[in-house]
């Protein structure tokens, strides 16, 4: 026994060793709160589509570059792009497009364009309106809004390619080229666009400064006058996590500085001060060591909810501090007295802290591994170090907190009391029921940055170009039934565009159609265009007879270079993406795709908030879980109706907590339900703590019951005040739950005399 401490201050050691080495190397802090759910693919190409939708839109990193002079602004966005290529953290920088695929693909359609036909042109031949094309034809040519050069009318005398490309989809349609050049001018200010791609994984904090850095750098040396406007994944997510770490920072050091203050007040001393931040110390080391170990890296939300160590770690170390203000106790005494009730209480909360590992989240794993390893550390060196070091005498207690404690145990002892206290609680908590409700919605897992949502409204008023963030999968046997599909659900989007539901659409059968709709076309151009209007149609544009008809050749997506844009929207042959544009009500998409077995709709967001429901479901399910647990552990130290006195209390704080903060406009989520499993838990600790007292100690230990809610209410109180409204509402949760459990904790006295020995 007499080896106990030196072995466990070794371990110490290696733990620390183990995190300052991780430091050293770089351990990978990850920022994005998404990170918390797991990937329940319910469909493994629709996960493919995922991650290709992913890498299409994380890594990107759009840039406008804004100035009153035309030519300074191009100069300016020259030396922006020269600025961020040199600095080697992007993949690509775009300041003039490369044209050569776009230019393979406009010389296909020269050769193979007989069977392309733009949507209302095909109308219109449906509706055997031929002739109304050949007039458009002539009054293009004639009036001389369209410059044809004869060799084109010769090819394409109906002028049926040239209504093709204009009516292909435009991502970003009020941009306009020059000298090879994206721009717009709007307000006197002419705008460049600049597209680039970064390296790495924009979600890792190293790779956010570096790209930061780089964006500083070329802004600094820009032109006087010059504006820069910016927006991508990588800004919104550097903005998350620096405010989610000046958070943790804020709330860390703040809980620690109250817990000092608590401590030097109520003990007046420094030895329990010391000997508390020790074992807080040791808790956290040993905490970060073994997340370090078991997931290689560390999340912003790990450290922000790991905080609340702090306030649950120093319960153990309080109630041995104020064994102290008892009589007749040695330091070597006063452990084995409250021994019991701390392994009981140690039990029942790594119940509900264990509880969070069990469930699908990667990102809560590692606070639940934090919480209980480090809870553990810090119960080991409670029992371990601090007799070892512990000098202090017997003392008084305060005598303010004396006065407040037996008060409140005068309260406690009156019958009405048990009951009357409950009953209010609950009187108080039910007509929440009223503004009751549950909110799973993905998007309020992330505060946005008010400057960059700005900035990204502006550029969206300037190209034209909203991202979105649903699309559809085509999966199909192959490219050509891929093609056709798509083609089918075009027509129907086609339809919500004309009626203004659907602000457009971006598919590969807009620029390839499949072969079938091909010879569909190249059928309706020679039965209703051409047999009966082009003899005429070609002498009054002076042509030559038309020349004998060639063997008309579909174009394929085998047969033509695509654009690098275009190919993207290929995950395999057969299997495509169509983005649509800006809609209302995407369930509408929902519902219009669910006929066509080939076609899915995929909307990331809508799919994290489902299973945000699901996890909250599951939680509560973890939550009854942690009770039948709790009970059973109860029941086998005190008796079964000794057993339901100590489960009442957090059982009453569990029921009202989220009752009472719906008043406060915060609905139950899945991260509120897991802040009512560790109610639960903490509040067990008070009620057992009160039951384990006997009558000669129980002001000692409820003294030590309120200091340990107080520090308990610094940390989850500082958490409800967090802007991430996750945290927020897990905080918000935890204080009200915990408030509800101390002032209830007395009356597990209740059936004291059953009480086991």
């Amino acid at each position: 026994m007499r080896y106990r401490l030196p072995i466990w201050l070794a371990l110490v050691a290696i733990a620390l060793a183990y995190v300052a080495i991780a430091g050293w190397n770089g351990t990978h802090i990850r920022s994005n709160l998404l990170a918390l759910l797991s990937d329940e693919s319910r469909d493994p190409v629709v996960e493919a589509s995922k991650q290709r939708v992913k890498e299409l839109s994380f890594q990107k990193a759009v840039f406008l570059v804004g100035h009153a002079e035309p030519t300074h602004a191009i100069k300016a966005a020259e030396a922006l792009a020269h600025s961020l290529t040199t600095s080697q953290n992007f993949q690509t920088v775009t300041l003039r497009p490369d044209s050569s695929g776009m230019a393979a693909l406009l010389s296909a359609f020269q050769t193979h364009g007989q069977g392309l036909l733009s949507s209302s042109d095909r109308a219109a031949l449906t509706a055997d309106q031929g002739q109304n094309l050949a007039q458009r034809a002539l009054g293009s040519v004639f009036a001389g809004l369209l410059p044809v050069p004869v060799a084109t009318l010769e090819n394409d005398p109906f002028l049926l390619l040239h209504s093709y490309l204009a009516a292909l989809p435009n991502p970003a349609p009020l941009l306009r080229m020059r000298d090879g050049i994206l721009l717009r001018k709007v307000d006197g200010m002419t705008w460049i666009y600049l597209d680039t791609r970064i390296k790495g994984d924009p979600l890792s904090l190293s790779i956010q400064k570096q790209v930061a850095d780089a964006v500083t750098r070329g802004e600094a040396a820009l032109p006087t006058g010059t504006m820069l406007l910016r927006t991508g994944a990588v800004f919104f997510a550097r903005a998350g996590a620096d405010a989610a770490m000046m958070e943790a920072g804020t709330i860390g050091g703040v809980s620690i500085l109250g817990v000092i203050i608590l401590l030097v007040v109520v003990f007046r001393g420094v030895g329990p001060l010391l000997m508390n931040v020790a074992a807080i110390a040791i808790g956290i080391i040993c905490a970060a060591a073994s997340v370090i170990a078991l997931f290689d890296s560390l999340h912003v939300i790990t450290l922000l909810m790991g905080t609340s160590l702090i306030g649950v770690s120093v319960d153990y170390g309080l109630h041995y501090c104020c064994g102290r203000f008892g009589a007749g106790q040695t330091p070597q005494q006063r452990l084995p007295r409250i021994l019991p009730g701390l392994t009981l209480g140690l039990a029942t909360t790594l119940i509900g802290y264990a509880c969070l590992a069990i469930a699908p989240l990667p990102g809560l794993r590692q606070v639940a591994v934090f919480t209980v390893v480090g809870l553990g550390a810090a119960f080991i060196s409670v029992v371990i170090l601090f007799p070892a070091v512990d000098r202090a005498p017997q003392r008084a207690a305060p005598a303010w907190l004396s006065a407040i404690v037996a008060e409140l145990w005068r309260i406690a002892d009156r019958g009405w009391f048990r009951w009357a206290a409950p009953v209010l609680i609950l009187a108080i908590a039910l007509p929440g029921i009223a503004y009751f409700t549950a909110n799973d919605d993905v998007r309020r897992l992330q505060k946005q940055d008010g400057d960059l949502l700005r900035q990204q409204r502006q550029i969206e008023g300037i190209t034209g170009f909203a991202p979105q963030g649903h699309y559809l999968l085509i999966d199909a046997p192959d490219t050509e039934s891929a093609l056709r599909a798509e083609e089918d659900v075009g027509k129907h989007l086609d339809g919500m565009v004309a009626s203004g539901i659907l602000t457009g659409w971006r598919g590969l059968s807009q620029w390839v159609p499949s072969t079938h709709r091909q010879n569909q076309n190249r059928r309706l151009v020679s039965d209703r265009l051409e047999q009966p209007f082009l003899a005429a149609h070609r002498n009054r544009l002076g042509l030559s007879a038309a020349p004998d008809g060639a063997v008309f050749v579909p174009l394929t997506l085998e047969g033509v270079a695509m654009p690098k844009a275009l190919g993207s929207l290929i995950l395999v042959p057969g299997q495509h993406l169509v983005f649509p544009g800006s809609i209302k009500n995407p369930d509408e998409l929902a519902s219009l795709m669910s006929s066509n077995t080939a076609v899915q709709y995929v909307n990331p967001t809508a799919d994290v908030t489902s299973v945000l429901q699901r996890y909250r479901e599951r939680a509560l399910m973890l939550l009854a879980v942690t009770i039948a647990l709790t009970y059973l552990l109860l029941m086998w130290r005190y008796g079964w109706r000794g057993g339901l006195a100590v489960l009442a209390p957090p059982m009453i704080a569990v029921v009202a907590a989220p009752l009472i903060a719906s008043y406060a406009g915060a609905p139950m989520t899945m991260f509120s339900v897991l802040a009512m499993i560790l109610v639960f838990s903490i509040g067990g600790d008070y009620a057992i703590f009160c039951r384990e007292a006997d009558r000669d100690h129980r002001a000692i230990t409820l003294m030590a019951v309120l200091c340990a809610a107080m520090t308990t209410w610094l940390s989850f109180g500082l958490l409800a005040a967090s802007s991430v409204a996750a945290v927020h509402e897990f905080g918000l949760t935890m204080i009200i739950g915990t408030a509800i459990a101390v002032m209830l904790a007395p009356t597990a006295q209740s059936f004291k005399s059953r009480h086991k020995t």
